[in-house]
């Protein structure tokens, strides 16, 4: 008895020093809170009963909190409390179950490590609690579909891996927080259908350089889209209808080739859709055959003569090609609104585990660095800017990150100048970079 309490006592500590958000303490909270729930059932109920020392305690412990934050008992089966449910088939165990966490249903872990929840549809319901930041490596959030609420965790800005949030069709609420884009990585960012989602659009939301799908419809984003938002040169696909934005489309939004996909519908934009943009239709690359724009067009109240489908402000109902002939294309924007970070994410991962393990120093790891760190900027090159984009397993991962480690760390700035350093940072076999000097492909001397 007296070991098990000396046990409770300091994995409370452990807990409340390493996972729970914003000062909170077991003390203060409720019996009834999903916090304290989760840690009576890893402290009583968990046949694991993991050691203190437990590289998965942590995360154990997040997941459950996450079964009881959003309504728990689904988790171990049905309201009659049968086990054999949704949440455990296909070779997938029970959430709360005694098995590892990384065998629970959607649970997807590399190494051990929980790197993406797929919990898509599930009639869930509750709040997101700030503790899945705890999550380090977690690269993917798919929480589409349910009846989540509340607002949307600031604390998601500490997942430096994160690739993919989609929580579309739930109920959350409130402002796109300016932290967003703390998210560097971020692929995709599915909002869709909340709702109550409000307030202007951030600027730090055209600073997600990497972002390829952005699904805003079906809120009450109000404002303007800022012309920074031709700094997004990957998205692939745009949407926000359905929400009462006014002014223009940037002339910038030209700037998105890669864009296939923009939905403008009853919206309060007005103006004409730029040369720029409708440019991008008559590109000469064939995969710009497939881009499909759809804006309240009809009646000239938004004037574009590029549009697939033009909708009436006033009445809403859509047609194509701006003539009288109804719009039959729903099924193809479902098929279009789809994005694989599959391969993203499981690359991530193997090259932020191959670096920790070959190339840092002193025990350090990426959860620990912070964002400005060199060591994190090089990391975001390698993933994120680098046109070489070498697979986690390529002989010259290692040192390719070293060279550019070395160059964020001395002034980074000047190794964008092409008079003093005309290759660094290119696409280009890092041996070819200026005064680097190789043998066989392995770095001799700079």
């Amino acid at each position: 008895h007296n070991s098990s309490l000396i046990r409770a006592n300091k994995l409370v500590q452990k807990l409340e020093t390493e996972v729970l958000c914003r000062g909170a303490t077991f003390q203060e909270i409720d019996s009834d809170d999903p916090r304290r729930l989760a840690l009576d059932w890893i402290t009583n109920d968990d046949e694991m009963s993991l050691d203190l020392d437990a590289k998965n305690l942590n995360q154990r412990y997040i997941l459950a909190l996450l079964a009881f934050s959003l309504n728990w008992w689904a988790w171990r089966g049905d309201q009659d409390g049968n086990t054999e449910s949704i949440y455990a088939n296909e070779g997938n165990s029970a959430w709360l179950s005694n098995e590892d966490e990384c065998s629970w249903y959607n649970v997807t872990c590399m190494g051990g490590t929980v790197t993406s929840l797929q919990l898509n549809n599930f009639s869930l319901m509750g709040g997101l609690p700030p503790e899945i930041s705890r999550l380090p490596f977690l690269a993917g959030i798919q929480l589409k579909g349910n009846l989540l609420h509340g607002t949307i965790p600031p604390e998601l800005r500490f997942l430096p891996f994160l690739t993919t949030l989609d929580i579309a069709q739930n109920n959350f609420s409130g402002e796109i927080l300016r932290s967003v884009g703390g998210i560097k990585m971020l692929e995709l960012l599915a909002l869709s259908g909340n709702g109550g989602l409000n307030g202007t659009l951030p600027s730090s939301l055209y600073e997600l350089s990497n972002l390829r799908m952005l699904y805003l419809d079906g809120n009450d984003f109000s404002g303007s889209i800022s012309q920074e938002v031709g700094q997004l040169i990957l998205l692939q696909q745009f949407t926000i209808s359905d929400n009462p934005i006014t002014g223009v489309i940037p002339s910038t939004l030209g700037l998105c080739k890669e864009l296939e996909l923009l939905l403008i519908d009853n919206t309060d934009i007005q103006g004409t859709i730029p040369e720029e943009f409708c440019q991008l239709k008559n590109s000469s690359r064939q995969d710009y055959d497939a881009l499909y724009i759809k804006a309240d067009c009809y009646s000239d109240y938004l004037k574009c003569d590029c549009c697939d489908v033009c909708c009436d402000h006033n009445t809403h109902q859509c047609f194509q090609d701006n003539q009288d002939n109804p719009d039959d294309s729903g099924a193809k924007l479902q098929e279009n609104q789809t994005y694989d970070s599959t391969d993203t994410i499981a690359r991530t991962i193997e090259i932020k585990q191959k670096i920790e393990s070959e190339v840092l120093q002193r025990g350090a790891t990426f959860y620990e660095i912070d964002f400005d760190d060199p060591r994190y900027l090089a990391l975001e090159w390698i993933l994120n800017q680098d046109e070489m984009r070498v697979p986690s397993d390529a002989p010259n991962l290692v040192q390719r990150y070293v060279l550019a480690l070395i160059a964020f760390s001395l002034d980074s700035e000047a190794w964008d100048d092409d008079e003093l350093f005309p290759s660094w940072f290119s696409g280009e076999d890092e041996c070819t970079w200026y005064n680097v000097s190789c043998f066989e492909g392995r770095v001799l001397a700079l």
